[in-house]
Protein backbone atom coordinates (compact mmCIF):
# COMPACT_ATOMS: atom_id res chain seq x y z
CA UNK A 1 0.00 0.00 0.00
CA UNK A 2 1.32 3.59 -0.69
CA UNK A 3 0.98 5.50 2.13
CA UNK A 4 1.99 8.86 0.11
CA UNK A 5 -1.84 8.75 -1.48
CA UNK A 6 -3.48 8.46 1.77
CA UNK A 7 -1.23 10.77 3.64
CA UNK A 8 -1.72 13.16 -0.12
CA UNK A 9 -6.11 12.42 0.77
CA UNK A 10 -5.74 13.67 4.40
CA UNK A 11 -3.74 17.12 3.42
CA UNK A 12 -6.93 17.29 0.84
CA UNK A 13 -9.62 16.64 3.75
CA UNK A 14 -7.67 18.74 5.97
CA UNK A 15 -8.05 21.99 3.27
CA UNK A 16 -11.77 21.22 3.10
CA UNK A 17 -12.47 21.26 6.67
CA UNK A 18 -10.24 24.66 7.24
CA UNK A 19 -12.54 26.29 4.40
CA UNK A 20 -15.54 25.48 5.67
CA UNK A 21 -14.34 26.40 8.93
CA UNK A 22 -13.63 29.80 7.67
CA UNK A 23 -17.06 30.39 6.15
CA UNK A 24 -18.80 29.59 9.11
CA UNK A 25 -21.54 32.56 9.65
CA UNK A 26 -22.81 33.65 12.86
CA UNK A 27 -26.29 31.67 12.74
CA UNK A 28 -28.32 29.51 10.53
CA UNK A 29 -30.06 32.84 10.02
CA UNK A 30 -27.41 34.42 8.32
CA UNK A 31 -26.52 31.42 6.27
CA UNK A 32 -30.14 30.57 5.45
CA UNK A 33 -30.20 33.82 3.55
CA UNK A 34 -26.29 33.65 1.90
CA UNK A 35 -26.33 31.65 -1.26
CA UNK A 36 -22.52 31.76 -1.87
CA UNK A 37 -21.31 30.83 1.97
CA UNK A 38 -24.11 27.55 0.98
CA UNK A 39 -22.31 26.62 -1.48
CA UNK A 40 -19.45 27.04 -0.86
CA UNK A 41 -20.21 25.20 2.49
CA UNK A 42 -21.93 22.36 0.75
CA UNK A 43 -19.53 21.75 -1.98
CA UNK A 44 -16.82 21.46 0.58
CA UNK A 45 -18.89 19.31 3.35
CA UNK A 46 -19.64 16.74 0.09
CA UNK A 47 -16.19 16.79 -0.87
CA UNK A 48 -15.18 15.89 2.69
CA UNK A 49 -17.31 13.07 2.89
CA UNK A 50 -16.43 11.61 -0.39
CA UNK A 51 -12.03 12.23 0.34
CA UNK A 52 -13.17 10.39 4.02
CA UNK A 53 -15.00 7.27 1.47
CA UNK A 54 -11.95 7.29 -1.12
CA UNK A 55 -9.45 7.38 2.04
CA UNK A 56 -11.65 4.22 3.41
CA UNK A 57 -12.00 2.24 -0.13
CA UNK A 58 -8.47 2.73 -0.93
CA UNK A 59 -7.16 0.62 2.65
CA UNK A 60 -10.14 -1.56 1.76
CA UNK A 61 -8.82 -2.46 -1.66
CA UNK A 62 -5.70 -3.28 -0.20
CA UNK A 63 -6.40 -5.52 2.95
CA UNK A 64 -7.94 -8.46 0.80
CA UNK A 65 -11.45 -8.35 2.40
CA UNK A 66 -14.79 -8.42 -0.05
CA UNK A 67 -15.34 -4.70 -0.88
CA UNK A 68 -17.86 -3.13 0.86
CA UNK A 69 -21.39 -2.50 -0.41
CA UNK A 70 -22.32 0.91 0.12
CA UNK A 71 -20.48 4.43 1.44
CA UNK A 72 -21.80 3.35 4.70
CA UNK A 73 -20.06 -0.08 4.95
CA UNK A 74 -17.04 1.09 4.39
CA UNK A 75 -16.71 2.63 7.63
CA UNK A 76 -18.36 -0.23 9.39
CA UNK A 77 -15.43 -2.14 7.49
CA UNK A 78 -12.79 0.03 8.61
CA UNK A 79 -13.96 -0.51 12.04
CA UNK A 80 -14.57 -3.95 11.88
CA UNK A 81 -10.69 -4.15 11.09
CA UNK A 82 -9.98 -2.02 14.00
CA UNK A 83 -8.46 0.77 11.88
CA UNK A 84 -11.20 3.30 13.20
CA UNK A 85 -13.52 3.15 16.35
CA UNK A 86 -17.20 2.40 16.45
CA UNK A 87 -17.77 6.11 17.12
CA UNK A 88 -15.79 7.56 14.29
CA UNK A 89 -17.31 4.88 12.16
CA UNK A 90 -20.87 5.53 13.56
CA UNK A 91 -20.30 9.11 12.82
CA UNK A 92 -18.97 9.12 9.40
CA UNK A 93 -21.87 6.84 8.30
CA UNK A 94 -23.95 9.33 9.15
CA UNK A 95 -21.89 12.23 7.47
CA UNK A 96 -22.92 9.85 4.62
CA UNK A 97 -26.23 9.69 4.96
CA UNK A 98 -26.26 13.95 5.28
CA UNK A 99 -23.80 14.16 1.92
CA UNK A 100 -27.05 12.06 0.26
CA UNK A 101 -29.71 14.43 1.25
CA UNK A 102 -27.12 17.49 0.11
CA UNK A 103 -26.37 16.06 -3.24
CA UNK A 104 -29.75 14.24 -4.18
CA UNK A 105 -32.81 16.65 -2.12
CA UNK A 106 -30.68 20.10 -2.76
CA UNK A 107 -34.10 21.88 -2.93
CA UNK A 108 -34.88 20.51 0.49
CA UNK A 109 -31.45 21.08 2.41
CA UNK A 110 -32.52 22.45 6.12
CA UNK A 111 -30.12 25.15 6.91
CA UNK A 112 -30.75 24.94 10.63
CA UNK A 113 -28.94 21.24 10.27
CA UNK A 114 -25.70 22.77 8.50
CA UNK A 115 -25.23 25.38 10.70
CA UNK A 116 -25.61 22.47 13.71
CA UNK A 117 -22.96 20.42 11.36
CA UNK A 118 -20.93 23.22 10.66
CA UNK A 119 -20.81 23.94 14.49
CA UNK A 120 -20.43 20.62 16.21
CA UNK A 121 -19.32 18.34 13.85
CA UNK A 122 -16.13 18.92 11.79
CA UNK A 123 -14.38 17.53 14.35
CA UNK A 124 -15.73 14.27 13.33
CA UNK A 125 -13.70 14.77 10.09
CA UNK A 126 -10.54 15.24 12.44
CA UNK A 127 -11.17 12.60 14.05
CA UNK A 128 -11.37 10.39 11.13
CA UNK A 129 -7.90 12.16 9.82
CA UNK A 130 -6.50 11.12 13.52
CA UNK A 131 -7.50 7.97 13.60
CA UNK A 132 -6.58 6.95 10.03
CA UNK A 133 -3.20 8.27 10.49
CA UNK A 134 -2.59 6.91 13.48
CA UNK A 135 -3.06 3.61 11.25
CA UNK A 136 -0.81 4.22 8.75
CA UNK A 137 2.04 5.43 11.53
CA UNK A 138 1.22 1.63 12.80
CA UNK A 139 0.40 -0.13 9.91
CA UNK A 140 0.16 -3.75 10.48
CA UNK A 141 0.96 -6.32 7.26
CA UNK A 142 -1.55 -7.22 4.80
CA UNK A 143 -1.91 -10.74 6.86
CA UNK A 144 -2.62 -9.23 10.17
CA UNK A 145 -5.64 -7.41 8.31
CA UNK A 146 -6.96 -10.31 6.91
CA UNK A 147 -6.79 -12.42 9.95
CA UNK A 148 -8.25 -10.08 11.64
CA UNK A 149 -11.48 -10.01 8.76
CA UNK A 150 -11.54 -13.82 9.32
CA UNK A 151 -11.97 -13.82 13.11
CA UNK A 152 -14.96 -11.67 12.76
CA UNK A 153 -16.89 -13.19 10.18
Amino acid sequence: MNTDIIYYKLEILKRYVDRMQSKIPESSTVLSGEPDIQDIILMNLQRSVKICVDIAAYILANSNIPPPMSMKDAFYQLNMLEIISKETSEKMQRSVGFRNIAIHEYDEIKWDVVYSILRHHMDDFKLFAKEIFQWVETKPDKEKLVYRWHGLL
